[in-house]
């Protein structure tokens, strides 16, 4: 059997969704990481273009790690101490 035989277009559809998803996504956090610095809150880590790459390449998880630093409830919470 070649390896030809074996893609259908099933496979190139769900590729192609599949890329388009993590475009969205990684320029979705690109943006996000560019108003941050507009508003002058510190990026963590890394910059925006790095995130843009991380996202791109790691999609959802990446994507979640950003939303987890930089945009939710949890980067302003302050450990007391006991």
């Amino acid at each position: 059997m070649e390896f030809g035989a074996q893609i259908t277009p099933y496979y190139i559809v769900a590729t192609v969704f599949m890329m388009f998803v993590h475009l969205v996504l990684a320029y979705g956090v690109y943006h996000e990481a560019e108003q941050v610095k507009k508003r002058e809150q510190k990026l963590w880590f890394l910059g925006s273009f790095f995130w843009f790459l991380l996202t791109l390449s790691v999609g959802i998880f990446a994507a979640a790690a950003f939303w987890l630093m930089h945009c939710s409830n949890l980067k302003d919470t302050v450990v007391k101490a006991r």
